[in-house]
C-alpha cells in the first residue's frame, strides 16, 4: 500500500464507495469503521495558515541528518518525502501548527501521524514507536507527536516525513528551516 491512499484520506478526497480500514492497510479500525477525515472544528488562524504555504518556516520534526531526499520518479525509485536518521525513541515533533487527521498503525511504517498543517498542506510522520496525539487533536509547532522506532527488519531509527499539497507530494526541503537543518 503506497502513500497515495493516505494522501487521499488526509486531503478529504475519499472515494465515494465505502472503504474499510483494511482497504487502507491499517492494522486497527479507526472511528466508525472506515477512514473519513473530518474537517477541523474551527480553522487554523488565518495568518498562520497563509504563512504556512508561502514561508519556508517549518521546524525539523526530529534531530538528525538527512539520509534520503525527496525524489520524483517511477514507483521503484521515487521517495515522496525525506528520511531523517534519528536515535531510537527520539522525540518527533510537529513541524508546524495543525490538526491531527490520523494517528495509528500502518503496515510497514509503524505508527503514523497525519497533520493538516494548512488548508491544503498535510504532513505525514511515519516510523513512530509510540504516539502522544490522537485524531482530532490540535497541535502546535514543536509539540511532541511521539517517539521514533527502529522497525522490524531495519537497523536504524529513521523518520519518514512527507508534505503533500492536496494529493501531490512536494519536497519538504522547500518548507523546512535552513537554520536548524538536522535538528531543533
Amino acid at each position: 500500500m503506497g502513500w497515495l491512499p493516505i494522501a487521499l484520506m488526509a486531503s478529504g478526497c475519499v472515494p465515494s464507495s465505502p472503504i474499510t480500514y483494511l482497504d487502507w492497510g491499517l492494522d486497527q479500525q479507526p472511528d466508525q469503521g472506515r477512514i473519513e477525515v473530518e474537517k477541523p472544528v474551527g480553522d487554523l488562524p488565518k495568518e498562520r495558515s497563509a504563512s504556512c504555504m508561502r514561508n519556508a518556516n517549518f521546524d525539523w520534526p526530529v534531530k538528525g541528518p538527512l539520509v534520503r531526499r525527496f525524489l520524483q520518479g517511477s514507483k521503484e525509485t521515487s521517495n515522496p518525502g525525506i528520511d531523517i536518521l534519528g536515535s531510537e525513541e527520539a522525540p518527533v515533533v510537529s513541524a508546524w501548527d495543525g490538526r491531527v487527521t490520523y494517528a495509528g498503525d500502518l503496515r510497514g511504517y509503524g505508527k503514523v501521524v497525519l497533520i493538516e498543517h494548512c488548508d491544503n498542506l498535510t504532513g505525514v510522520y511515519a516510523n513512530l514507536l509510540a504516539l502522544s496525539v490522537q485524531r482530532g487533536d490540535s497541535v502546535l509547532k514543536g509539540q511532541n507527536l511521539g517517539v521514533l522506532a527502529v522497525l522490524e527488519g531495519r537497523s536504524e531509527a529513521v523518520l519518514h516525513f512527507e508534505l503533500r499539497e492536496g494529493r501531490l507530494p512536494i519536497d519538504p526541503m522547500r518548507h523546512l528551516r535552513a537554520d536548524n537543518f538536522g535538528g531543533r
